[in-house]
């Protein structure tokens, strides 16, 4: 078992039920995962505020950032580039699971995984 606590990031929509998978297969290997997010529906404009400040409280409660990855993409909400660069910030563990997407993601600090496979059993 592990007491490290992971923060779950990648696009909102259409990731989330794949993040959820994910937290379940770390949730069985006894991590904690803080990411609320997963679990909501769309915010109107007026909560935008509110999940962001409670995202960051999220993030900042885990030991390790988990960003999925899967393709370049414009049309995404782009908060889990926020995310990566403020755990990344705050001397996280900072995981990209996927693609390089940016150069960020190739600082010499950030693990970069192909699959989740690969992920989990480098954790």
């Amino acid at each position: 078992m592990s007491d490290c606590s992971i923060y779950l990031a990648g696009p909102f929509h259409e990731r989330v039920p794949l993040l959820q998978g994910w937290r379940a297969d770390l949730l069985r290997r006894g991590y904690t995962v803080t990411s609320r997010w997963i679990d909501e529906r769309d915010e109107d404009a007026d909560e935008a505020a509110t999940s962001a400040v409670r995202d960051v409280q999220d993030l900042e409660m885990a030991d390790c950032l988990i960003l999925h990855n899967g393709v370049a993409r414009r049309d995404t909400r782009g908060g889990n580039h926020f995310e990566m660069g403020a755990a990344w910030a705050l001397g996280k563990r900072v995981i990209v699971v996927g693609v390089v997407g940016n150069v960020f993601h190739m600082l010499p600090e950030v693990e970069i995984f192909s699959t989740w496979p690969e992920c989990l059993e480098g954790l």
